[in-house]
């Protein structure tokens, strides 16, 4: 069963070729690149997203190589994720959250919900891997509100998953395949649920400010 609110969308990775940017960006197959550098058990909010694989990453992404991935990501968004929403104006995630899941690793460092760590429940996650998933190298979801009945949202290349993670608790299995799982997820909230939403300032996570427009959020 599909948790509450999921939806499989599909676009053409060769217009939008995500894996072959982020590839380029690390020098190696992305499912290889556990041979190298080896990482204990990522179980901790300030080492999920701190490897030499994130640093790179990111540093590529805000760097001045920015143009040909944020603007490739704003046009995907444009093209797949605003036909979604019909004519309503969107806010969505500035810069979107790259995760790498090793064998013997986990992605995320806990099972969790983003109403959490300060997200609006009006908001839309979107999970894009650059590789088809398995079951341990995918999100684990319950299908409704607090009734824990995790199942993995299994994906391939060249779809992406709309779903809950703001209400939908969320994480993953350690990934008992051989193969590294590299994917990005982001969010997306109409610009009024945005600005009527009333953000408090976020004493769990360091992540980028949620309430001021043009930091985590920008305008589509």
């Amino acid at each position: 069963m599909r948790p509450l609110g999921t939806d499989y969308l599909q676009y053409d990775s060769e217009i939008y070729p995500f894996r072959t940017i982020i590839e380029d960006y690390i020098g190696e197959e992305l499912e290889r690149i556990h041979y190298k550098r080896h990482y204990e058990l990522l179980n901790q909010l300030k080492t999920e997203q701190r490897t030499i694989f994130h640093k790179r990453v990111y540093r590529e992404v805000t760097g001045d190589d920015r143009l040909n991935f944020l603007e490739l990501y704003k046009s995907f968004l444009k093209d797949y994720i605003q036909p979604q929403w019909g004519d309503t104006q969107l806010c969505y995630q500035t810069i979107p959250t790259f995760r790498f899941q090793f064998p013997g690793n986990i992605g995320v460092s806990k099972f969790h919900r983003d109403s959490s760590y300060n997200h609006s429940p009006n908001e839309k996650n979107y999970f894009l891997p650059l590789m088809d998933t398995k079951e341990t190298t995918s999100i684990w979801v319950e299908s409704n509100v607090d009734k824990g009945d995790y199942a993995p949202m299994i994906c391939k290349y060249g779809e992406v998953i709309q779903w809950d993670g703001s209400t939908l608790t969320h994480g993953n299995k350690l990934n008992t395949t051989d193969t590294t799982r590299v994917s990005f997820d982001f969010r997306i909230i109409s610009f009024d649920d945005w600005e009527s939403y009333k953000w408090k300032e976020s004493t769990i996570t360091a992540v980028k400010n949620l309430s001021v427009l043009g930091d985590y959020w920008s305008k589509l």
